[in-house]
């Protein structure tokens, strides 16, 4: 199971990261277009929550704890996966052809799926919900009821 986090806890953790990229809660405010006093609480709410302290240091430089560094190890990660998802998403069926056999009653195919799948040219095209795919073949077998 999923556990439970705070809604902020992504904006949490890029204040973290930045943080600890930069060294500097400010400059970690001027990536983020945020001010420093945001970035400070921030740092404060995922250090509660998680139950540790990942900076030590002085205001000016901010140095990761043990557990800072697993973090942050951790928060590159997460936001290399996002970032992989966000940028893949849209492309997850370009490249799939194939055939795609149905089997239904006659009437199911000439009144219901009919109306799914049309010809063009030698390639028959899927549409389903708005989108076409080409490069499918479409075989269907109806039979009486």
């Amino acid at each position: 199971m999923i556990p439970e986090f705070s809604g902020d806890f992504m904006q949490w953790l890029r204040g973290f990261y930045y943080t600890a990229q930069t060294g500097s809660m400010t400059a970690a405010a001027e990536l983020m277009n945020r001010n420093q006093s945001a970035i400070t609480h921030q740092i404060k709410c995922l250090e509660e929550e998680l139950g540790v302290k990942l900076f030590s240091g002085s205001k000016g430089k901010r140095t990761l704890t043990n557990e800072g560094k697993h973090l942050f190890s951790k928060a590159v990660h997460i936001f290399e996966v996002i970032s992989e998802v966000k940028d893949n998403i849209g492309t997850v069926s370009e490249g799939l052809t194939g055939e795609i056999n149905i089997a239904a009653f006659y009437t199911f195919m000439e009144f219901y799926l009919r109306r799914a799948f049309f010809h063009s040219g030698q390639r028959y095209l899927l549409f389903y919900a708005g989108r076409t795919w080409p490069g499918r073949k479409i075989v269907g077998t109806g039979g009486q009821h």
